[in-house]
């Protein structure tokens, strides 16, 4: 696996693990990645940590391995509820936190070990309502960074901030790269009714709240790339139609902020088109969630197409794609496959 050299130079002023950070962990059919995950966690160079695992109805050996991994350490609590859901889970975990400062981690994915560190002296030497850290996007054979730009500081304002969200490659929705204080959090909480990237609007619903931030371009987070996760799956269910509406919860802060709304509409319209590949892909009857995709399509695209900001090259790929969105899916499924089978091979060799 490629792996990105870092350069992190801790501010030596600052006290180290004063302050008590709630870590939360959804977990969900996660047992083979157990090991790796809490160990990550048990071996971070930050320890005043509290570590709250919920175990959201799994129906594998989850729970037992969780115990079993946790039980030398007092630092990490175990709790199970029955309802499924990682909003739901980590919902629980912010009314069970303590902590001053709040991380989250995905039961499947792991860290190196001064993420939180880095985390917190970024939150404390900088001033700022949250810090965030790169992160690297883990495959079987391979992994890479998300940005290509490493050991480089970013500094954002609120609006900053919201924009960069919605740019690939950039902060980020997820919540896994990202510390928080609690006393913003307070009263926001993760919509249940949500099942698709609700991390995205929970960090802008958190972002409407604060003044500023700051980025560290370096990667911290291993991002698992598995079959069978939400991300992961090429046919279609109806709970994807959620990813749209955490989208328009999320431009309606955009909004409120003044900001433009061009690259939400993108997303959105490119969203739909994928869903439509999805659904030719898929077995079972999907024609009246085909309907919603097709009346929330048409309102975006005109939005999309009068938007003056909207550069040429963008505006003939949206267009291209929204004639044809089955072939245009297609096709950038098997390029993205190709393109992480060279990536695989370079790294072996």
């Amino acid at each position: 696996m490629s792996k990105v050299k870092v350069h992190y130079e801790f501010n030596k002023m600052i006290s180290f693990n004063k302050d008590l950070i709630s870590v939360i962990v959804p977990v969900y059919n996660v047992e083979k990645f157990l090991d790796k995950s809490l160990v990550s966690l048990k071996n971070q160079t930050y320890e005043n940590i509290e570590v709250i695992i919920v175990d959201n109805g799994s129906t594998d050996n989850s729970y037992n391995k969780c115990k079993e991994l946790i039980s030398t350490d007092n630092r990490f609590k175990l709790y199970h509820i029955d309802s499924k859901g990682s909003s739901l889970a980590r919902n629980y975990g912010l009314k069970k936190a303590n902590g001053k400062y709040i991380y989250f981690l995905d039961g499947d994915d792991y860290l190196d070990k001064d993420i939180i560190k880095v985390l917190y002296d970024l939150m404390i030497s900088n001033k700022v309502d949250i810090s965030i850290v790169g992160y690297y996007f883990t495959y079987k054979n391979h992994e890479k960074a998300n940005e290509h730009m490493i050991n480089t500081k970013h500094y954002f304002n609120k609006k900053e901030l919201l924009e960069n969200m919605m740019i690939r490659g950039s902060i980020g929705g997820y919540t896994c790269n990202k510390l928080y204080k609690k006393e913003f959090i307070d009263n926001i909480y993760f919509d249940e009714t949500i099942k698709y990237h609700e991390d995205m609007l929970f960090n802008s619903t958190y972002i409407s709240r604060i003044n500023n931030g700051v980025y560290y371009t370096s990667p911290y987070y291993h991002y698992v790339q598995r079959e069978g996760s939400m991300t992961g799956k090429r046919d279609f269910d109806d709970t994807m139609l959620t990813y749209i509406y955490a989208l328009e919860k999320t431009r309606k802060h955009y909004q409120s902020e003044g900001l433009s709304t061009l690259q939400i509409d993108y997303e959105i319209v490119k969203c739909c088109c994928n869903f439509k590949y999805r659904i030719s892909v898929s077995k079972g009857d999907y024609s009246n969630s085909l309907k919603i995709i097709n009346e929330i399509n048409k309102k975006y695209y005109k939005e999309l197409l009068n938007n003056k900001g909207l550069n040429l090259v963008k505006r003939l790929e949206i267009i291209i794609t929204n004639k044809h969105p089955v072939f245009v899916c297609k096709t950038k499924e098997k390029l993205v496959k190709i393109k992480e089978k060279c990536e695989g091979l370079e790294n072996i060799v």
